[in-house]
């Protein structure tokens, strides 16, 4: 057999063998093709049983959410309004923007963290120098640095608190639309910010604050704002700012009064 003839035979060989891979890539995209949509046509199906009332029999594509009835079995949550597809991708923006506002939310900690540092060093700094130089004048250097700091703190904590309602909202929103029920307890997620407003007296007693399983929306005006008007008096606002002002204050009035000897 000559060379050619070889060459020849060889390059069939491999026709073949590229032909072959060919038809089972295209059997595995249509075997999938096939899946996917069967698992559409289930999922329409369940959703149509469930809507009249029929148990669903199989859960498809994306996760079904609704409640457990009797028995543990699924069934549908209250009427949403919205179709199953769009459901689920509201329901996943809704999680992410309220995750992303829990880290933003921990991010102005840090720099809540970060002032308070700051100004106390700054404070502790210029009271000590005020003691060395026998300069009274920079007790008031730190007492105007501390109200700056406490300032900054409390303008920084009101932007922070300003994410507090839509974390509310859409606590709330889960719950209407995707809340699972049973015969002893609802279960719902998110509930980070109102397990926290309703945790106080389940730990320490006293009045209710609300069930912590079912969220309550908050308001579009605040109409009793309270302490909310005066965040700058918060303990965790006030501290440690407030001593450092009271004491720059009070050595630079004695120093002015001539207690703590001449400049």
């Amino acid at each position: 057999m000559t060379t050619n003839a070889l060459l020849c035979l060889l390059r069939h060989e491999v026709a073949l063998r590229e032909a072959g891979r060919a038809d089972r890539a295209r059997s595995l995209w249509c075997c999938r093709v096939l899946s996917c949509h069967r698992d559409h046509t289930d999922h329409v199906a369940a959703r149509a049983r469930s809507s009249f009332g029929e148990p669903a029999t199989r859960e498809s594509g994306r996760r079904r959410r609704g409640a457990i009835g009797e028995g543990g079995c699924m069934t549908q949550g209250p009427d949403t309004g919205v179709p199953g597809p769009q459901s689920d991708h509201l329901h996943d923006d809704l999680m992410n923007e309220y995750y992303r506002i829990v880290d933003i939310v921990a991010g102005f900690d840090q720099r809540l963290l970060t002032v308070k540092s700051w100004g106390v060093t700054a404070a502790l700094a210029t009271l000590g120098l005020g003691f060395q130089q026998d300069h009274y004048g920079l007790f008031l250097v730190a007492a105007v640095g501390g109200l700056a700091f406490w300032l900054i703190e409390a303008s920084i904590k009101l932007h922070q608190m300003r994410y507090y309602p839509r974390m509310g909202d859409i606590e709330v929103i889960a719950y209407r639309l995707y809340r699972v029920e049973t015969d002893q307890i609802v279960a719902s997620a998110p509930l980070i910010d109102w397990s926290w407003f309703t945790a106080w007296p389940r730990i320490r007693g006293g009045a209710s604050k609300g069930d912590p399983r079912v969220p309550t929306p908050w308001p579009d005006t605040n109409d009793s704002p309270g302490a909310s008007r005066r965040v700058f008096l918060y303990p965790h606002v006030a501290l440690p700012h407030a001593v450092v002002v009271v004491l720059g204050a009070l050595f630079f009035t004695v120093g002015l009064a001539g207690g703590l000897g001449p400049i």
